[in-house]
C-alpha cells in the first residue's frame, strides 16, 4: 500500500519516523512543508522515510496526492483535514483511506473509507506502531 504522511511540524516528524518504522518503508512518503523541511536538513536527525517538501499550500498538495495514495496519515487536527479533504471525496470505492494523528500521537482516528479503503486497519497498524488508541 503506498501512503503518504502529512505534517506540517517540523516537531512532529519524529511521530512521523515512528509510524514508518510499523509500515514498509518504501511505500511511505514524508510530505512536509519546504521551509520546515529547510530546517530539518540544518539538524542533525535520522530519518528513514522519504520525504517530498511541499512549496504549494496544503489544499494543492491534498488536490494533487488524493488519488495517487492508497493512504493517506495527517498528523494534524481533525477539523483541518476535514476542510481539506471535502473537495476531492468521490466515493467509498475510489477514496483513500484517511487516518488522522493528534500533535501529540496518543490518538489515531480512522477519518474516511474506513471499512471499503482500509483506513480502520491502517488505524489500528499506526496505534500500535506508535503506541496510541485507535479510534
Amino acid at each position: 500500500m503506498d501512503l503518504a504522511i502529512i505534517t506540517l511540524s517540523a516537531q512532529t516528524v519524529p511521530l512521523a519516523e515512528r509510524i514508518g518504522q510499523g509500515l514498509p518503508k518504501d511505500r511511505v512518503t514524508l510530505f512536509l512543508p519546504a521551509q520546515k523541511y529547510d530546517l530539518l536538513i540544518t539538524q542533525p536527525c535520522y530519518i528513514s522515510l522519504k520525504v517530498e517538501p511541499f512549496a504549494a499550500g496544503l489544499r494543492e498538495l491534498i488536490r494533487d496526492i488524493f488519488s495517487r495514495y492508497k493512504g493517506i496519515i495527517f498528523i494534524m487536527p481533525l477539523g483541518i483535514v476535514v476542510r481539506l479533504i471535502a473537495p476531492c471525496l468521490q466515493d467509498k470505492y475510489k477514496d483513500p483511506a484517511v487516518v488522522v494523528i493528534d500533535h501529540g500521537g496518543r490518538y489515531v482516528i480512522s477519518t474516511l473509507s474506513g471499512h471499503e479503503g482500509g483506513a480502520n486497519a491502517l488505524a489500528y497498524k499506526v496505534a500500535n506502531a506508535i503506541h496510541a488508541e485507535p479510534i
